[in-house]
């Protein structure tokens, strides 16, 4: 694994600027997600005939004279492996046909298995590079982290 690189840089003015904005306009977004959340919420405990926990799943239509919104209800769904492998080879049926099975990378997993089955599995994989995430750390502060 490569080592994480420490860069100083010369222009410590400019950078801290563009940090700083990158920064807040992180929080105003957070402030903004969690206010529309907010507002959301309050317009389907208002306006919506829909139980909030009852297990309808479909869409509403409200209408006023200047707007017409569709609220969308849909149920979390989620599986318990052993269970259901269980009872479908109880029943002489394959999980995987009635299940999507989803492999997922696992790096503690992965690092756990001996070299010859790394290299086994690592011929059926392939990696691309993932959008480069932005951390900001504010030494000044306490715990450091700009929550983002």
């Amino acid at each position: 694994m490569p080592k994480i690189a420490v860069k100083q840089i010369s222009d410590s003015a400019s950078f801290d600027s563009l940090v700083t904005q990158i920064a807040e306009a992180k929080q105003n977004i957070k402030g903004w997600q969690d206010h529309q959340k907010k507002l959301e919420e309050e317009l389907i405990s208002l306006f919506s005939d829909v139980d909030s926990v009852s297990d309808y799943e479909g869409s509403e239509a409200i209408e006023s004279e200047k707007y017409r919104i569709k609220l969308v209800y849909k149920l979390t769904r989620s599986v318990d492996k052993e269970k259901a492998d269980e009872i479908l080879r109880g029943m002489g049926e394959s999980p995987e046909h009635l299940f999507n099975v989803k492999y997922e990378y696992s790096s503690t997993l992965f690092r756990a298995l001996d070299d010859e089955h790394r290299k086994a599995v690592l011929n059926s994989m392939t990696a691309k590079r993932a959008k480069t995430s932005v951390e900001i750390t504010d030494k000044e502060q306490k715990n450091g982290k700009i929550d983002a």
